[in-house]
């Protein structure tokens, strides 16, 4: 999947995984990636407020860039000048819904999600990396409620205004976009089923594994199936969310 700005091209990279079969509706998936499309295109979404992240437990881990990605994401890494960075080039930051939060007028349980993201801004060629991505609503299920923020394109989309700040930089130097380490069954169905590899023996629901393809791998648009499938499934459509909801700071950016 990519975007695109005004001047300069935004990848949205889809870590390949290993796949276990099962019957998936792929033409729901690609008529989801539709609709995020055609929302992103038209732009008549009301916009999100920065979110409090007061709900959730925040802290940043000392940890090489390198260390911290699946391996098969290295050449990546590698190919976009990004193996040899200092400490000072990127930042890991954590959080944990591990705290009591109000909804409705009510107190619940900590949900227990959690998000990691390595956040490089390096230069003028910024980049997101998902290292994990277990989100509220895994947790609790459907049609409980939740803290604020829970999804991943809100809490992420939080963390990156901080660091802009911080580092005196603009959210719209915003270019990669790679989800790493991705084990959610559904996602790697239709992974599999776009790349056509054959998958690994039954019984590796939430584990990792490559489907063996090496860097630059395989771009699909969002003129072809393929891209519009991967757009619709939750990895997908975590960063569409990102850009549908928060176009005022990436601006133009959307699939294409």
């Amino acid at each position: 999947m990519k975007t695109t700005g005004h001047s300069r091209d935004t990848t949205l990279g889809i870590r390949d995984q290993s796949l276990v079969m099962r019957d998936i509706d792929y033409n729901w998936y690609k008529c989801n990636g539709e609709s995020l499309l055609k929302m992103i295109q038209d732009n008549d979404r009301p916009k999100t407020n920065p979110q409090d992240l007061s709900e959730w437990r925040l802290y940043e881990e000392a940890q090489d860039l390198l260390q911290g990605v699946n391996g098969a994401v290295q050449p990546a890494l590698d190919a976009m000048g990004y193996a040899h960075l200092w400490s000072g080039d990127f930042v890991t930051q954590t959080g944990v819904q591990d705290r009591e939060f109000k909804a409705d007028g009510r107190s619940y349980p900590a949900t227990n999600g959690k998000y990691r993201n390595y956040y490089i801004i390096w230069e003028d060629v910024h980049t997101i990396i998902a290292t994990s991505s277990l989100s509220p609503r895994h947790n609790v299920g459907k049609d409980k409620p939740l803290p604020s923020p829970s999804r991943w394109s809100d809490w992420t989309r939080a963390i990156w205004q901080r660091i802009c700040k911080d580092h005196r930089k603009t959210e719209n130097d915003l270019r990669y976009i790679i989800r790493d380490q991705i084990t959610t069954y559904e996602t790697k169905a239709v992974m599999h089923k776009i790349t056509g590899l054959p998958p690994p023996p039954p019984g590796e629901r939430g584990k990792q594994g490559g489907l063996g393809l090496s860097w630059p791998g395989l771009l699909f648009t969002m003129d072809q199936e393929e891209g519009l499938s991967l757009l619709g499934t939750a990895h997908g459509q975590d960063v569409a969310y990102l850009i549908r909801d928060h176009s005022d700071e990436v601006q133009t950016k959307k699939p294409t």
